[in-house]
């Protein structure tokens, strides 16, 4: 077994181990130069964004300026600007009441359940009208009829004449009350008709106490509407009877 001396020096590298230090070497420097390309991009574009935002920085006192005056112009043609946004901030009060948010939440949860409360009511109808269909009912001239009466109602609250009987007082409880017994009386008269009578039995049924508080209403009621008539003096008076000459 060979021993060195203090004297004597390591044998040198092999040319294998050198290269593959050299080798080794490359990488590195590889890495580190792919590293630094990754680097220099990201600077390049943070670069890029701040030069956009200075950009924007200096344009912006303009642009304050002119959103500002569009603003005030806009402002200055709607008439009571302060008084109407108190208004918009008394309703953005309210409307953030847990009570009002509250009744807002259930107001959509119905509107969640629109589409099943309408198909459930679709199903209904469609029941009720198979059902009087096979009772016999023609449920054509049903809907035919429903219709007219819609259309006449909406012309009726539609007419100019609804004011002027809403204010006449043919809607009154105690006119409509004589009206409905007027109609029972010339209802059970048709059911039941009288004798015929002449000139002597008309004498003779002004005796009778009924015939007598029946003619006190209607000499009464000639009273009241010739006053009527005299307090309306610009209405149309009724033509007087023609005589036979």
């Amino acid at each position: 077994m060979h021993t060195m001396s203090p004297g004597e020096s390591s044998p040198p590298a092999s040319l294998e181990a050198r290269l593959e230090r050299i080798e080794r070497l490359l990488t590195v420097l590889e890495r580190d130069r792919t590293a630094s390309a990754d680097m220099l991009a990201r600077l390049d574009a943070i670069a890029e964004r701040l030069a956009a935002f200075e950009q924007f920085a200096d344009h912006l006192p303009m642009l304050m300026a002119t959103a500002t005056e569009v603003f005030d112009s806009t402002a200055a043609r709607i008439p009571d600007v302060d008084g109407r946004l108190h208004e918009a901030r008394d309703l953005l009060e309210r409307l953030s009441r847990p009570q009002t948010l509250k009744s807002l939440q259930a107001a959509l949860d119905v509107l969640d359940r629109a589409p099943q409360l309408i198909a459930a009511g679709t199903d209904m109808a469609d029941e009720a009208i198979r059902k009087m269909a096979e009772s016999g009912v023609r449920v054509d001239n049903l809907i035919e009829t429903v219709r007219s009466l819609v259309s006449r109602f909406v012309d009726l609250i539609s007419s100019p004449e609804l004011p002027a009987l809403l204010d006449s007082g043919m809607l009154d409880a105690k006119a409509l009350d004589t009206l409905g017994r007027a109609a029972r009386a010339l209802a059970e008269v048709r059911d039941h008709p009288p004798a015929p009578a002449g000139m002597f039995g008309a004498l003779r049924a002004l005796g009778h106490p009924d015939v007598q508080r029946s003619l006190g209403f209607l000499l009464g009621v000639a009273q009241s509407f010739g006053q009527e008539m005299n307090r309306s003096p610009s209405s149309q008076q009724l033509p007087a009877p023609e005589t036979n000459r």
